[in-house]
């Protein structure tokens, strides 16, 4: 009786922030910045019609439907690779670094990483060894006229796209209707945000497919009743998860709400079988991974790379968001330690300052930050470009009004079928949607301590659309 309440509270919980969110993305001023109002009324309108359309498919047979289904794939995957190939983008912010430092060792011959903002950054290393490994090949065989920007791209495509054939796996493991299967799978493929973000990749995009296809595994792998291949999925799950925690660290949410969620089920050897495995696979990974990046970073870090104290700190006052003035203090110390212990004490000194209701105030700005953004805040990254191209205006330029309108009512839709769902949901009855909503109040309490970025949901999202699942179906889940 006691789990029962404590999953049904945590549900009740994350039905009134999914509700706070869906109001919040239509109502707080803020995020209409660069976002009108009235072609947010018209892109729901057009969801509406996708909707509408979708239920005229609901007796159409399951073959049918996914015949239709892997249409839409295509034509997602031939429009990313289109944007890729027409927007020469030139990425700013800390993809710039990465970029400089991978054409500088590409034209000197040497792997050697030697730029200063990594020593500082070090959390980019893993993103730059790994665009470098795929570059490096490419420019050998087709030469100096292949762009490193198109094929980050390109690859960013091929990423974004195993990313949600792993997440429609994932969606096969669920209990439930196929037509509920099939819709949750087009508001996945549906969301503009790939389309927004295609030219442009990171950490997060990058990183989502070892996320999706770990967590596939893992969950194969508890499914399985073969004790060796049990262990071995396991394994390889580990493998993955760990490469898409050491992209994007804050897949470690990921990795601890699965403990969490064996061990709230009660199923002690499952969770610890689990964790020793998984122990195992990310210390042998971690192996191989040093031996990598000593081949590439020869200048120690430990010193010089800002702690997440920092993070900490910068989230702490003000809007919660990027300070450059609190990475010009961070950055003054010369140790480590120094660095640690006054970024800290700043971390304390703000919420001191700000006070009970002060710091309430300034979770909730940064809440709304992270979640009530439909777009992402993609202006920031997509903005410079070679050649302003028509299908640039088009998608990120001036004539992009529609296209933001569309993406905000995406969001506040998906939202408010969050919220459906989870107003369905029955407590006890599946362990990937009590993983799911434990992963969702864990990056809710990450944003809480942590700088706040509206970029930072876009890796939580594909996973959190499961929730709208019992939304689409007659009976609960």
């Amino acid at each position: 009786m006691r789990s029962w309440t404590a999953e049904f509270l945590l549900d009740r919980f994350l039905f009134l922030f999914s509700v706070c969110i869906a109001f919040a993305s239509l109502c707080v001023p803020f995020v209409y910045e660069k976002i009108q109002p009235g072609w947010t009324g018209i892109g729901v309108l057009i969801w509406l019609v996708f909707i509408m359309l979708g239920r005229l498919y609901m007796k159409k047979e399951e073959s049918s439907r996914n015949r239709i289904l892997r249409l839409g794939m295509m034509i997602h995957c031939m429009l990313m690779v289109w944007i890729v190939c027409t927007v020469h983008l030139r990425p700013s912010v800390d993809l710039s670094h990465s970029i400089s430092q991978i054409e500088e060792m590409v034209q000197n011959s040497t792997p050697i990483i030697t730029k200063k903002y990594f020593t500082q950054n070090p959390n980019n290393i893993p993103l730059t060894i790994l665009l470098y490994r795929v570059y490096s090949p490419v420019r050998a065989v087709f030469g100096t006229s292949v762009s490193l920007e198109q094929t980050g791209g390109l690859l960013n495509v091929f990423m974004i796209e195993t990313a949600i054939i792993c997440l429609f796996r994932l969606i096969e493991r669920i209990d439930a209707p196929s037509f509920s299967r099939w819709s949750v799978k087009w508001i996945i493929l549906l969301n503009p945000v790939w389309i927004a973000y295609a030219p442009y990749y990171y950490t997060d995009t990058i990183s989502l497919p070892f996320a999706a296809a770990g967590l596939l595994v893992l969950i194969i792998s508890l499914q399985n009743t073969i004790p060796l291949k049990r262990t071995a999925l396991c394994y390889l799950s580990g493998l993955l998860l760990f490469a898409a925690m050491k992209i994007r660290v804050t897949f470690i949410l990921l990795i601890l709400s699965v403990l969490i969620g064996l061990m709230y089920r009660r199923k002690r050897r499952d969770f610890l079988k689990t964790t020793v495995v998984l122990l195992l696979s990310f210390l042998s990974v971690q192996f191989v991974y040093q031996r990598l990046e000593d081949v590439h970073m020869q200048m120690d870090t430990y010193d010089t790379a800002l702690p997440a104290t920092h993070f900490m700190m910068m989230g702490s006052h003000g809007d919660g968001k990027y300070s450059y003035d609190d990475c010009v203090y961070t950055l003054s110390f010369s140790t480590h330690e120094e660095k640690v212990r006054h970024t800290w004490k700043a971390y304390l000194d703000h919420l001191k300052q700000n006070g009970i209701p002060g710091n309430i105030k300034l979770i909730v700005k940064k809440e709304i930050v992270v979640w009530c953004s439909g777009t992402r805040g993609y202006d920031q990254y997509t903005e410079h470009v070679r050649d302003e191209t028509r299908l640039y205006h088009v998608f990120y330029g001036n004539c992009s009004g529609w296209f933001k309108g569309l993406m905000q009512s995406y969001q506040i839709l998906l939202f408010v079928c969050i919220a459906l769902g989870l107003r369905k949901y029955r407590s006890g009855t599946s362990d990937l949607f009590l993983l799911i909503m434990v992963f969702w109040c864990s990056t809710i309490l990450f944003s809480v301590i942590w700088e706040a970025h509206a970029r930072h949901a876009l890796s939580y999202i594909p996973f959190l659309t499961f929730l709208c699942l019992p939304a689409f179906q007659k009976n609960n889940v």
